[in-house]
């Protein structure tokens, strides 16, 4: 994971704001919620590697595109920006892949 990930969980909170990522993680849980707003479905996922877990949002055309990666107990790839909010400071994803299929530069095989 070190070896093609640009940082780690732990270093997330010490980033600037809308810093871009590529962290290895084990998703440990995925909770689907329906926004009050708009009655849209959206997902948040907690992430953790060795050094630290975060929440991550994913919203629906990303979950489509990502399911079979967002499952708990599975390694990804998120590749995005970081979006502090207070409490506490979770990251937006754009991109997540399962582990096998990440190396850096190439196409990820969903859009998360």
């Amino acid at each position: 994971m070190k070896k093609y990930g640009t940082h780690t969980l732990g270093q997330v909170p010490s980033l600037p704001n809308g810093a871009e990522v590529l962290i290895g993680a084990l998703v440990a849980k995925v909770t689907k919620k329906v926004s009050k707003k708009s009655g849209e479905p959206f997902w948040i996922a907690l992430v953790e590697d060795l050094e630290g877990s975060l929440e991550i949002y994913v919203n629906p055309e990303l979950h489509e595109a990502a399911k079979d990666s967002l499952a708990e107990e599975k390694m990804v790839f998120l590749k995005g920006f970081v979006r502090f909010r207070t409490p506490p400071p979770p990251s937006a994803s754009r991109r997540s892949s399962p582990s096998r299929r990440s190396p850096p530069g190439s196409p990820l095989t969903s859009a998360w």
